[in-house]
C-alpha cells in the first residue's frame, strides 16, 4: 500500500525503519525534502493521514514557527496553518509587525493523527514514537533553513525541541539557550485560543500571544536600522514615500535607488521590483490599498 498523493519520483519507505532519515538526502534541498516527505512511511500515521503535510515559505525565512501537527484542514490542502488557527496566527503576526513572508511555518509531525467522533476527524496527540520518527524532517528544515528565531507552538513542539520537563506555561515568551538558532522562544498554540471558554478569555489569550512575537519581532528588527538599496531599471516615476507609523518606502527612479526600510511588507517590494509600469501598479493597487501613502514630486 503506497501513502496517497506521492509524486512520481518520490521514494516510498518501508514501514518500520524507526524514522525518516533514510529519506534525507545528502544534499538536501526543500523541494527535494518536501516530495520525499510525501512517501514517508516511518510510523503509522501515514495510513489514516491524507498526505503528508510539509513546512512552507520562504527559503530565506528569518523566523521558523513550529507546531505540533497538522489538523483537519491542513490535512486536506497539504499545507501547514491553513486551518482558524493558521489564520489567527497571520492575524497575530501581523499585529505584531512581523512580515508573514519573513515566516516559515513546519510542525514536528508532518501528519494528522485523529480520532473519529461522530463524521469528524478530531485531533489526537502524537506520540514519542510518531514524533521521533518525524525529527529527522524538522532537523533537516533547521540545518537549511538556519534561522534567526525559532518560536515552538505550545507544549508538544516545546517538549520535542527542549525535553519533557518543559513547561510553556512558565517559560513561554522567553529567549532560552539553544543549538537551533540564535534566539529561540516557546508560546502557545493558536488553537488553543479558540479553544478558550468565552470572548473575554480569547480577547486576553490574544493580547498575551501577540505580546509574545511582539518580542519575536524587536529581534528580527533589531538589526535592521539602516535602510537598504538596490539598483533598478527605470525612469516612471521620480520618488515615493510610504510612512505609516514609521515604515518607510523611498524609491528614487533618477537615481535608479529603492531604499527598502524593514518593516515593509517584502511582498509590496518585490512586486514594486517586476512592475511592468511602476506608476500603474503605483496608483492603481499599491496607493488605493494605502491611504497613507503619497507620491512627492521634486
Amino acid at each position: 500500500m503506497r501513502p496517497r498523493f506521492v509524486p512520481k519520483n518520490s521514494t516510498v519507505l518501508r514501514e518500520n525503519f524507526g524514522d525518516a532519515s533514510p529519506l534525507i538526502s545528502s544534499r538536501p534541498t526543500l523541494e527535494k525534502l518536501r516530495i520525499a516527505s510525501a512517501g514517508c512511511t516511518a510510523c503509522p500515521l501515514w495510513k489514516s493521514g491524507t498526505q503528508t503535510v510539509f513546512g512552507e515559505g520562504s527559503k530565506n525565512a528569518r523566523v521558523i514557527f513550529i507546531g505540533e501537527q497538522p489538523g483537519n484542514d491542513e490535512d486536506l490542502a497539504g499545507k501547514p496553518f491553513v486551518g482558524p488557527a493558521g489564520k489567527l496566527l497571520d492575524k497575530a503576526l501581523e499585529e505584531a509587525g512581523i512580515d508573514r513572508d519573513e515566516v516559515y511555518v513546519t510542525n514536528v509531525v508532518k501528519h494528522f493523527k485523529w480520532e473519529p467522533k461522530g463524521k469528524r476527524r478530531i485531533h489526537k496527540k502524537p506520540n514519542a514514537r510518531e514524533i521521533a520518527a518525524c525529527r529527522p524532517w524538522l532537523n533537516a528544515e533547521l540545518d537549511l533553513l538556519k534561522p534567526e528565531v525559532v518560536v515552538c507552538l505550545g507544549a508538544t513542539a516545546a517538549q520535542a525541541l527542549f525535553g519533557k520537563d518543559f513547561r510553556v506555561s512558565v517559560r513561554r515568551g522567553q529567549f532560552i539557550g539553544s543549538p537551533l538558532a540564535k534566539r529561540v522562544t516557546a508560546t502557545v498554540h493558536p488553537s488553543s485560543i479558540l479553544r478558550a471558554p468565552d470572548d473575554e478569555t480569547r480577547r486576553e489569550e490574544m493580547k498575551r500571544f501577540v505580546g509574545d512575537l511582539k518580542k519575536v519581532a524587536k529581534v528580527i528588527n533589531h538589526r535592521n536600522s539602516r535602510p537598504m538599496w538596490i539598483s533598478v531599471d527605470s525612469t516612471a516615476i521620480r520618488k515615493l514615500r510610504y510612512d505609516p507609523k514609521r515604515k518607510l518606502l523611498d524609491i528614487d527612479f533618477n537615481s535608479g535607488k529603492i531604499y527598502r526600510y524593514p518593516n515593509v511588507k517584502v511582498r509590496e517590494y518585490r512586486k514594486l521590483l517586476t512592475a511592468d509600469s511602476a506608476g500603474t501598479y503605483i496608483n492603481k493597487i499599491f496607493k488605493p490599498q494605502h491611504p497613507a501613502f503619497e507620491t512627492i514630486e521634486d
